[in-house]
């Protein structure tokens, strides 16, 4: 499959290398001591490379380049909501350290890979708050706007080419809330189509499936939870479309196999090799 970069003619090749103090994007938006270096051939970024600080003494990392017989993707952040903020992603996260690890076979091939957040806490989120609305979680609805829900977690696995991102096999949990996520954005036209499973009180089902005889009935075993709600997510990003299911059962071990033990997390084969400089 041929991208539009293929049939366009080449451009000069950059080669850029800058260390500045401090960058400025907005109103307490900033990085400092930026160290960058990045190398273009014309056609395609073959690698980049940026190191900053975040708030004062946070680092961030981001590092793309040849790993191997393809490329590799590595970034970490000591603090997710700075960095979100500062690269004016999102201002609705605090906190979490954040790590992406990805490859692609080839420079014009899908890039693949897994992203994970610990220890974040989320406030006045829309998309997020209109969920808890239609779901009638008005209880938790109000803990977003007034402190936040904190989660333990949010990781899963992506894949993304030519504009379009998909997101699989993702969950995020916390003692007030857990949910699994997937989808597609097509971030040329800024469309969303997601769906997942959305689960109250996560640390409330995972005691009741620990109570003797009645816990096992009540949730189908260790483990195990006994409300949730489907929902869907579909259309422009600023007019998404909110739609649940609500107390849709949950099948047995769903808990288990998509959210673990709190603390754990998925099948973990190491990070990625740092991209060389």
């Amino acid at each position: 499959e041929r991208s539009a970069a293929d049939d366009a003619a080449p451009g000069p090749p950059l080669a850029i290398r800058a260390k500045i103090d401090e960058v400025l994007a907005g109103p307490d938006r900033a990085l400092t001591n930026v160290d960058f270096d990045a190398r273009y051939d014309g056609r395609y970024w073959r690698r980049f490379s940026l190191d900053a600080e975040i708030g004062g003494s946070d680092k961030l990392h981001i590092g793309y380049g040849p790993n191997g017989d393809g490329f590799g993707l590595n970034a970490h952040s000591d603090d997710a909501g700075k960095t979100f903020k500062a690269l004016d992603w999102s201002d609705k996260m605090e906190g979490g350290t954040m790590a992406v690890t990805g490859r692609r076979a080839s420079i014009d091939g899908p890039l693949e890979g897994k992203f994970e957040i610990k220890g974040y806490k989320i406030t006045k989120a829309p998309l997020l708050a209109r969920l808890l609305q239609v779901a009638s979680l008005t209880g938790l609805f109000h803990a977003l706007g007034q402190r936040g829900l904190d989660f333990v977690r949010f990781d899963g696995g992506f894949t993304y080419r030519d504009g379009n991102l998909e997101i699989a096999k993702s969950r995020a949990f916390g003692s007030d809330l857990g949910f699994t996520l997937e989808g597609r954005f097509d971030l040329d036209d800024d469309i969303a189509d997601l769906k997942g499973t959305v689960v109250p009180a996560y640390t409330v089902n995972q005691v009741l499936g620990q109570i003797p005889i009645l816990g096992p009935l009540l949730t189908g075993g260790k483990d195990e939870g006994m409300f949730a709600a489907t929902y869907a997510v579909t259309g422009p990003l600023d007019d998404l479309e909110v739609t649940v299911n609500p107390l849709s059962t949950l099948a047995p071990g769903f808990l288990r196999n998509l959210f673990g033990a709190i603390g754990g997390g998925p099948e973990d084969k190491g990070p990625a090799p740092r991209v060389s400089q």
